[in-house]
């Protein structure tokens, strides 16, 4: 039996969404997966702003992923 605490179970549960919603985009790149999840993890704001704009099951999550890969390789 695994005890989760209440902020974890809803940070799994919003990575589980975001990947469902991820897979489900016309622009999803697995070989980015690793860099997505490093980004994700280092920046709270990008976090955020990127499940917001997953939500509404549009693309610009991935361009804002895409421009978010940009500033940090620059």
């Amino acid at each position: 039996m695994i005890i989760v605490d209440s902020k974890q179970a809803k940070k799994l549960e919003l990575d589980r969404k975001t990947l469902e919603l991820r897979r489900a985009s016309k622009f999803f790149i697995p070989a980015l997966t690793p860099a997505h999840n490093w980004l994700r993890n280092k920046s709270k704001i990008y976090y955020n702003l990127h499940w917001y704009f997953q939500r509404g099951r549009t693309d610009l999550g991935d361009l804002f992923f895409f421009f978010m890969m940009i500033v940090v390789i620059i």
